[in-house]
């Protein structure tokens, strides 16, 4: 086999054009207004943006965008970047730098953007200058700058409205509180992660809800929202999110679930719906989940499950600014052999391995050399499974959101261990009158809803 070689310069002079035409066919318009003058190593797929495809980043005036990495160089680079942002967030003050590319200084929001000493006026124009006429407007980039706080009074079918306040965040996640006029109960706060598809643009929250929650983005000052299948609601009734003029970030309190991890005298919490990951506060009811995370944990770090009452709150860290903390204000429990799923996935009730994680408000247990308790429940209303001793068959009826199991049988094989976890377990399926889907979780309900099941999707490879 021959070898030609050819010089590094030849690859870089290839790799400069190829962006440039990829640039000028994402944006739409001339070299110029796609910014042909940035450094080496970025792109301009869109006004106001640019991105680092090597290192697998995009940034606006504000800094790294997870929502605008996973925008335009895929889910893989978002979560790669989410990971990195949550162990080391950047510096979110006025004034404060970050650094798009090598010798590269870009000041937070206001700009310019230096490169070694000198304004990088091409940079600059991107990241800050006004949009060149003709320039597409992106999906992702139609949110305006991040973060940023939408606020408004929805229609409600019982009480005069429902006050909103939405706080969206760079980092992809949302907190939402809401208040029922003319109640006393409440206010009733969840968070959760967003994303922005094409089609109108429409900003989607992903939370603790069946049904995601749908805005449609009219501009970077008007959300409009949709119904559960993502159309417009036809009603004289105000439907918009206004936003406000100054980011003020509520301090959500709800119950949340999350990967717990305690090492180097450090506790974190990955909340499972925004994948972000939050320093734990030594306070409040604090010491017992470290009890029973060290009691459960089976080496050092490894994460756990856990479920907690808490309250998110701005708290400054050993070095750089204050970043979202975690207060538990009670402490639930841990759930070793379950995870928070796959983010954003709603996984099918039929002919899904769903493998049992809880039994009432106990964790499951594995045993050695048996095979951990699931169930499959197949499309022609024929269920298998596992009790982990014995193989399990039998048939299932579903209406809607009832769900009824029946003709259970089972082999008949007497297990040294797993047995009574074993015998729980039939004698749950057979108390279940309901079923929900939360992501990558299946829940059984008894009558009197009560969470008597609680099961984790398995892909089997």
């Amino acid at each position: 086999m021959r070898h030609i070689k050819v010089s590094g310069t030849f690859f870089a002079r290839r790799a400069r054009t190829l962006r440039l035409l990829c640039a000028a066919v994402l944006c739409g318009v001339s070299f110029a207004a796609c910014g042909a003058g940035l450094p080496a190593e970025l792109h301009s797929p869109d006004h106001g943006v640019v991105c680092d495809t090597a290192r697998g980043i995009c940034f606006d005036r504000f800094g790294p965008s997870i929502g605008l990495t996973e925008a335009f160089l895929g889910s893989a680079a978002a979560r790669a970047l989410t990971s990195a942002l949550s162990d080391a967030p950047p510096d979110h003050r006025p004034g404060a730098e970050f650094s798009p590319a090598d010798g590269v200084a870009c000041r937070r929001e206001s700009g310019p953007c230096r490169s070694r000493g000198a304004v990088d006026k091409g940079l600059s124009a991107v990241l800050y200058g006004p949009r060149p006429a003709g320039a597409r407007r992106s999906s992702a980039s139609a949110l305006g700058t991040l973060p940023a706080t939408f606020t408004g009074v929805l229609p409600c079918a019982d009480c005069p409205g429902i006050e909103h306040h939405l706080d969206l965040f760079p980092d992809g996640v949302y907190y939402l509180r809401r208040i029922f006029q003319d109640r006393r109960d409440g206010p009733f706060d969840e968070m959760g992660a967003w994303e922005v598809s094409g089609r109108g643009p429409t900003l989607a929250l992903h939370g603790e809800r069946e049904e995601v929650l749908r805005f449609r983005i009219e501009d970077a000052k008007t959300l409009t929202l949709l119904d559960v299948k993502g159309q417009p609601i036809v009603s004289a009734a105000n439907h918009d999110l206004t936003r406000v003029a100054t980011f003020a970030p509520v301090e959500p309190r709800l119950a949340m679930r999350g990967m717990f991890r305690y090492m180097a005298d450090a506790a974190i919490f990955e909340e499972c719906l925004s994948r972000r990951k939050l320093p734990v506060l030594t306070q409040g009811d604090y010491l017992a989940a470290e009890k029973a995370y060290t009691r459960t944990r089976r080496e050092p770090g490894q994460p756990i499950l856990a479920t907690l009452q808490g309250r998110i709150v701005e708290r400054a860290g050993m070095e750089g600014p204050p970043r979202p903390s975690l207060l538990v204000e009670r402490f639930g429990g841990l759930w070793p052999g379950e995870t928070c799923g796959v983010r954003f996935a709603t996984e099918r009730l039929e002919n899904t391995y769903w493998k049992l994680v809880r039994l009432r408000d106990e964790p499951v247990t594995v045993v050695e050399n048996q095979r951990e308790p699931h169930v499959i429940l197949r499309s022609d209303r024929r269920v298998s499974g596992s009790g982990g001793c014995n193989r399990l068959t039998g048939g299932y009826r579903v209406d809607g959101n009832r769900i009824a199991f029946e003709k259970f049988a089972s082999t008949l094989m007497a297990c040294q261990a797993g047995m009574e976890q074993e015998q729980a377990f039939l004698g749950a399926l057979g108390q279940v009158a309901r079923w929900r889907v939360l992501g990558s979780h299946l829940e059984l309900f008894d009558a009197r809803g009560t969470i008597v099941v609680r099961l984790e999707a398995v892909h089997l490879k």
